[in-house]
């Protein structure tokens, strides 16, 4: 059953002892039944048509062609009548991806590369190796977002060195050599290069340090804390020459 909104009956006219009602060409017709289910899911959903939710289908009403709007199927939304959904809503963020968020802004600082020897070391000389003691420290990272709350905390741990003809670990910063301290001074970083630089490029070794950081995070409310374990920073580099101490005896 059709019911009729604001149609008004302008012209009836007799042909062959036949009535016919003449409707107005903008007349506008609504269909009882409600539009479809889900009839906006797809990017196809226009308003238009004889059916609800249909463009161009079937036959219109006495007067009409086909593609006449009998309902709109997207309740006056302009987007979906012209058949543009627009750009869906963003999905509601959760307490993981606050937690992805807080790892990506994470800082963990590039630790400047100290030797001793500066500039120059030899075969057979004990080489001190450490980073800056004053970056050795906990980095901590607050991100809120959505009502949850993520804290990250980022702990040197070691430092692994490349040292051109060799890698070691060293737990910690490393020592750093007081010039003015005793010969015997110890650090818990050190190496004996067995091999000159001469055959490098540049005539020197390409060294390299890189902190290993654990990482951890808290998180509330209503969601787990975690343990990311190792996470490696960037790595610093130097250039470090490696001589040899030419000795030689004289007779006579």
């Amino acid at each position: 059953m059709l019911i009729r909104s604001s149609l008004l009956v302008t012209a009836m006219t007799v042909s062959a002892g036949a009535a016919v009602l003449a409707f107005p060409a903008a007349a506008s017709t609504l269909r009882a039944d409600p539009p479809p289910l889900n009839h906006c899911d797809t990017t196809t959903c226009t308003a238009g048509g004889t059916r609800p939710g249909r463009d161009g289908e079937g036959q219109g009403p006495p007067g009409s062609a086909p593609g006449t709007i009998v309902r709109d199927p997207c309740n006056g939304d302009p987007l979906c009548a012209t058949g543009d959904m627009g750009t869906p809503p963003p999905a509601a963020i959760t307490a993981a991806d606050v937690v992805l968020r807080a790892q990506a802004q994470m800082e963990r600082p590039l630790m400047k590369i100290q030797t001793s020897p500066r500039t120059r070391t030899y075969v057979g000389l004990r080489t001190f190796l450490w980073v800056d003691p004053g970056q050795w420290q906990p980095e901590v990272t607050t991100v809120s977002e959505a009502g949850f709350t993520v804290v990250g905390t980022s702990t040197p741990v070691e430092v692994v060195w490349n040292l051109g003809e060799k890698t070691i670990t060293c737990t910690g910063p490393g020592t750093p050599y007081d010039p003015k301290g005793p010969e015997n001074q110890r650090s818990t970083c050190t190496h004996v290069y067995e091999k000159s630089s001469a055959d490098q490029a540049g005539g020197e070794y390409q060294i390299s340090a890189t902190v290993n950081w654990h990482v951890t995070y808290t998180c509330e409310p209503n969601c787990a804390d975690g343990d990311l374990g190792m996470v490696p920073g960037l790595g610093a580099v130097e250039q470090l020459p490696v001589g040899e101490i030419q000795t030689g005896s004289r007779s006579g």
